[in-house]
């Protein structure tokens, strides 16, 4: 409920894994753009309630805010703000119109200044720092020992990334960096998080500069995975068959 297409994105990922399926190069950027606008939404809301549960009240008030901006832009999207259904096995549902990349791009410079004000409150705030310097310290060693991923391990100092270690998508085709703590601790993983979301503006404004000239399909051409186009369904048998197999059986 927090990042949807982010749990779309591993699921098309996985079936398209096993049927040996590469999906378009602009669908691969559609996805890429909006699971980093999915990691925005989780670490505002991360960010936020963690001040918040130690006494801050102005970020989460400032964070949702743009969190609210974001959501705007899964609904033009999909239609849907929460299950967007939008990222499918085989690709996207449709693809985005320029106006929408346009928008996202524009909202991207702005939300820097967002964070840089969240810092201002909270990462030199004495309060702020006793609440969570040394506390929740999980070190490297227990970090694997317990299958930890994400910011759980890169705030104990590893650098482990599968957009970067793993890489999947075009994820290897653009620039970013993973910031890692030092120390483990709650501290650590909040300012992780905090220059994870400016390394995913930075993705995201690659990925709209690509899709303004990356012009192509956005789904494979496989009725099998993808359901036809409605205008094709009234004219061709095969097509409506395909519709329908795909939606009883799967």
């Amino acid at each position: 409920y927090v990042a949807p297409m982010n749990q779309e994105h591993g699921f098309s990922l996985a079936v398209e894994k096993l049927l040996g399926v590469t999906v378009p190069k602009r669908a691969q950027l559609i996805r890429v753009l909006y699971s980093e606008i999915g990691r925005l939404l989780s670490h505002l809301l991360n960010v936020t309630t963690q001040a918040m549960d130690v006494g801050a009240l102005t970020p989460p008030l400032w964070g949702f805010e743009e969190r609210e901006k974001l959501m705007v832009f899964y609904e033009r999207a999909s239609g849907s703000r929460m299950h967007a259904a939008y990222i499918r096995p085989g690709g996207v549902h449709q693809d985005l119109p320029p106006e929408l990349v346009a928008d996202i791009y524009a909202f991207c410079d702005p939300f820097l200044k967002v964070c840089d004000d969240i810092e201002s409150l909270l990462t030199d705030n004495r309060i702020f720092k006793q609440r969570n310097v040394d506390i929740g310290v999980v070190s490297l060693a227990d970090a694997w020992a317990y299958g930890f991923s994400g910011v759980m391990v890169r705030g104990s100092g590893a650098a482990w990334d599968l957009r970067k270690s793993q890489p999947y998508e075009c994820y290897d085709e653009l620039k970013f960096d993973i910031p890692i703590g030092k120390h483990g601790d709650c501290y650590d993983r909040y300012l992780c998080r905090m220059e994870e979301m400016r390394q995913s503006v930075k993705i995201m404004k690659q990925a709209c500069e690509r899709l303004a000239t990356e012009i192509g399909p956005v789904n494979v051409e496989n009725h099998k995975m993808v359901p036809p186009k409605r205008a094709e369904m009234k004219s061709s048998m095969e097509a409506l068959i395909h519709h329908f197999k795909l939606f009883t059986e799967g």
